[in-house]
């Protein structure tokens, strides 16, 4: 496949914002009060900032022609406890106030409730996402055998991650061997119910 993996950097903002909404739209859309838009400008402004929720230096992009196709944002689950700002002030900063409070009052309702911390021997999978155009390629398998590396390289033993279990996503990450541990479901919100899925690390990612 033609194209290159490469560490992320503030200047894949843009591009980065529309894949990590592309990973659970039905969650980012109660966040943004019904529409995207909001965590998209959320999204740009938290990647581009150092202990962001979406920081840069926990990601790695797939760019083909100069153009971001695909990525992945994993870190250590002691680094999401202590070198991730969940408070999102980074957006904060660039969001009108309004706005951003109304995003982050949702997502303080919800999102510790569906996205518990990872165990501590865990490396953690964000976000990963794929464009379209290059779904069914290898690409997700790719950036997954990524994490695995590092992860295993960092002494962990496990990969954990959130889905929301209406998607597709779900099969895939089966096939290579991730299992259920956890269901969350939360009717009286209308929102899809999620899975937190683990991987041991031990033995080779199945192929």
């Amino acid at each position: 496949m033609p194209g290159s993996i490469t560490p992320g950097r503030p200047e894949h903002a843009k591009a980065a914002a529309q894949l990590i909404v592309s990973t659970d739209e039905h969650f980012f859309k109660f966040c943004g009060g019904g529409t995207l838009d909001p965590w998209l400008e959320l999204a740009q402004a938290e990647w581009h900032a150092i202990d962001g929720i979406y920081s840069y230096r926990f990601g790695k992009v797939l760019e083909i022609d100069g153009a971001v196709k695909a990525l992945v944002l994993a870190f250590p689950s002691q680094a999401g406890a202590t070198a991730i700002d969940w408070r999102m002030t980074n957006s904060r900063q660039v969001m009108a106030a309004q706005q951003w409070q109304e995003i982050f009052d949702r997502f303080s309702r919800i999102g510790p409730i569906l996205f518990a911390p990872a165990p501590e021997n865990s490396y953690y999978v964000q976000n990963i996402a794929v464009a379209p155009e290059f779904k069914g390629k290898g690409v997700g398998r790719m950036l997954l055998e990524l994490v695995v590396e590092c992860a295993r390289a960092e002494g962990f033993n496990s990969i954990t991650l959130d889905v929301d279990a209406t998607t597709s996503a779900v099969s895939f990450y089966q096939k290579i061997g991730f299992i259920t541990t956890n269901t969350v479901e939360l009717p009286p919100l209308g929102m899809n119910p999620h899975l937190r899925m683990a991987m041991s690390i031990q033995p080779p990612l199945v192929r």
